[in-house]
């Protein structure tokens, strides 16, 4: 696991392993789920992901991410981290850009 410094939860998050995530649904342009990402890490993402996507025969595939941070939490001191709101439209803007997500 990186040794991350919670001091600046930016780099943090930055520092985490980001896995694919597939979303199963039958919608076909949109669909919004809640996630916690990055569990079992040292800081924790609770987060809604509004997914856009483009539905043809060979599949769907992923146009935009808007991801919509609820809390960051710190899971080894078992609280939650502060942001202020440029920091979480930091975090938010960085998991929207970075996320692979896989719709079917």
């Amino acid at each position: 696991m990186a040794n991350l410094t919670l001091l600046n939860p930016i780099s943090s998050i930055q520092a985490q392993k980001i896995d694919p995530i597939l979303v199963e649904t039958d919608e076909i342009k949109y669909v919004e789920k809640d996630f916690l990402l990055f569990e079992g890490s040292t800081i924790e993402a609770e987060s809604t992901v509004e997914i856009y996507f483009h539905t043809d025969p060979n599949g769907k595939e992923v146009i935009k991410i808007k991801a919509h941070l609820w809390n960051l939490y710190n899971a080894e001191e078992c609280e939650d981290v502060p942001l202020s709101d440029s920091e979480k439209k930091q975090v938010e803007r960085y998991l929207s850009e970075n996320l692979i997500i896989k719709v079917q």
